[in-house]
This record gives C-alpha cells, structure tokens and sequence, in this order.
C-alpha cells in the first residue's frame, strides 16, 4: 500500500464554510482494504488516480456517465488540490471535489467494514479478498454530475453490480455549490448503499420500497452521516443539519427542520407522519427518533474520538452505529417504523444481553413511538415507556 495524502474536508467536519481542509495522512485501514485505495487488480500494483477496489470517482459534468475519463491523477500519491468556493465556480476546483469524494467514500468502506458491513454483508468492491459475497461492484462515484442541480442520488442494485452515486451541483448561491463538499450529502448517499443491501440481504435491492421503508432509507442515511460527524464537543442541545452548505440554508439544509433532542426546535412525532407521507418527510421524523436514541446512549456510555477503530469500544456513538447496522440485518422486507424499532431493540438484546433496553424505548417513546404505539398505519402518537424504565 502507497503512502497516500488527501486534501478534504475531514470526518468531523462538514463542508468548506464550517470546516477548514486538511492534509489526511495514510488513512487507508489495511484490514479493510488489504490492497490500499489504489489498486486496480488485487494487489498488483497501485495507481495514483482516484480509482481503486472500493470505488472511482471521476467528473462527470459532461454526463457521458464514463468513469475511464475524468478522473484525478497526483503526484506520488498526494492528492493536494487547494480551492476557494468563495471565488471559484465549481468547475474550477473539480480536481479538489472529486477527492473529497473519493476519500469519503473509501473511508466510509473502511469504517462500515468493522461494522459488519464487509464482503459477506453486501459491501462494494470490484474483489472481495476474502472469499465472501460477490465482487464486480465498487461504487462508481459521478462528481459534478452535469444531468441536473440540486440533488444527488444513489442507485443500489443486488449484490455484484456497481452502486452509483451522484453529486450534483446546487445553484442556491453565487458561486454556485458543490454537494461533493457538502460530507453530509456525500455521507447520506453511501448510506443508502448500506441500508440497501442489508435490509432482507445484498440479492435483494427492493426492500425499502414502500412508503414507510422508503422514508426511513432517508432517515438512516441523515442519521449515519450526523453520527460520522459528531464531534466530542458536540451535546444534547447542538443542532445539526444536512445540507446546509449545498442549499445556502444553514439552519434546516435539505429537511423541514434542524435534528435537536429539543421539541420545539425539532417537533417531529409519529404521527405527524399522517401530515406528509413523501419519503424525505417520513424520514426525518425517523432519524428525530434515532437522533434522541443516540444521545442517550452517549449520555450513558460516552463517546469515542476513534469510530473507525473502536466498534468494540461500548461507548455510545459506536454502540449505536453497531446496532443500526445490526438492525438492518435482523428487520424484515419493507420494515414500518415499528418493526424497524423492534430490530435495534433486539440488535442490543442479542449483542448487550437488552442492557440499553430504556435507553433506546426512552428515545422512541420522546418522539411518539411508545410502547403502545400500533402498527396499523394510522400513526397516533404513544409517549409510554415501559414500566422498568421509570
């Protein structure tokens, strides 16, 4: 594996007008990715050009959709591209935004993998080194997408065939933004990859397809991108959004309202979902849900500084990413919130022995999804918790 450099906007921080860039050193972890980002064909030999096992990220403003063209070639592997958003229209700075996506998503591999989303589970990689799953399908990354604006989308086919993410451009501002800056969006589109291909098993692909699974495809994918970016900083009270760079709205981003354990700043319940049933919608009131589960748990069991190497750790924002992936492994096809709900609830009986059982029953019922909360499609809000938890 190459000693490797990238200029990004770092795991933590959020986009270039809340976060200054950094030089990140040999972030490759050789567990996850034995043969490094770089190597176009098991270990034979690395490339410096953003293209690798787990994914290639290339531009795409021509929308040829080709990924053999575009792509950004370094020097010996230091893939140092400075910009200035405020000056520049994107087009000036491809090179620095094509390897901010292609740093966070292969990042994103490697810190999913010791979760448990690794070649068994459905991951994306053109080989699979250990023998599990199917190969051929390492994410091809479109950057600068030039098909549309304000948006950006991620395909997940069954298990052996590419993901495909684009990054659109938004014109919500002057100059215009790139969402291949803005981590969250970038973070949000490569969740729908995981929970895609863990929800009913990676052969599967149609599994969050009706309304309330679909919505809560939009809600895993703002809570796993809040979680990677959570500093040690970071309590109950502060608020977080996703998008707020991309749609020049740094208050609410791409959602009706910011994420807060604080109702009157956040007031998704359960049964507001009767208001509006658009995924986006629905999947904001879910990760509300997650979002007052979170901080319980770190409220409870701390926080880890080191998410990528501390998934045994038993702090709480590794404990609750490890139970949201295991959650998605144990619902059914096209979950409902509840059912949805009752996997993370039996993810920590099976791997805890049900030790965070009021913790995480507590941050549903807050949000009207209690224990008497019925699955019957009406949607009415319960605020009970269970009688051991008083």
């Amino acid at each position: 594996i190459p000693s490797s450099s990238y200029r990004v906007i770092p795991l933590g921080g959020r986009d270039p007008k809340t976060s200054s860039t950094a030089l990140i050193r040999n972030p490759v972890d050789s567990t996850a990715s034995p043969f490094g980002w770089h190597d176009l064909n098991n270990g034979d030999g690395s490339v410096s050009i953003t293209r690798g096992n787990n994914v290639v990220a290339h531009d795409n403003s021509n929308r040829r959709d080709n990924p053999n063209t575009g792509l950004v070639t370094a020097q010996n592997f230091d893939f140092d591209f400075k910009f200035d958003d405020n000056q520049q229209e994107p087009g000036q700075y491809k090179d620095a935004s094509i390897t901010n996506v292609f740093f966070l998503s292969n990042s994103y591999h490697d810190i999913l993998f010791k979760y448990g989303f690794d070649e068994q589970a459905g991951n994306f990689q053109n080989i699979n080194a250990g023998g599990s799953g199917r190969g051929n399908d390492g994410i091809i990354a479109h950057v600068q997408d030039g098909e549309r604006f304000n948006n950006a989308n991620f395909f997940t086919p069954p298990d052996g065939r590419p993901g495909i993410m684009r990054m659109f451009l938004f014109n919500k501002s002057r100059p215009r933004r790139d969402s291949g800056l803005d981590n969250g969006i970038v973070l949000h589109e490569l969740t729908h990859g995981l929970s895609t291909r863990l929800t009913g098993g990676p052969s599967n692909s149609n599994c969050l397809q009706f309304t309330e699974a679909g919505g809560m495809g939009e809600g895993w994918s703002d809570i796993v991108a809040l979680v990677l970016e959570m500093l040690p900083t970071d309590t109950p009270d502060t608020t977080k959004v996703v998008g707020g760079y991309s749609t020049n709205d740094p208050r609410a981003g791409v959602r009706f309202n910011p994420y807060s354990t604080s109702t009157s700043v956040n007031p998704s319940t359960y049964a507001r979902i009767r208001r509006n049933t658009e995924v986006h919608a629905i999947g904001e009131i879910w990760a509300s849900m997650l979002y007052e589960v979170y901080w319980n748990l770190v409220e409870k069991l701390g926080f880890s500084t080191n998410i990528k190497d501390d998934a045994k750790s038993g702090k709480g924002n590794t404990l609750f990413l490890q139970l949201i992936v295991d959650g998605m492994k144990l619902q059914p096809c096209n979950p409902t919130l509840i059912q949805a709900r009752d996997a993370i609830i039996q993810a920590d009986k099976v791997a805890n022995g049900g030790s965070n059982f009021c913790e995480i029953t507590r941050g549903f019922a807050k949000r009207g999804m209690g224990i008497r909360a019925v699955d019957n499609g009406r949607f009415v809000d319960d605020f009970t918790n269970d009688s051991r938890c008083a």
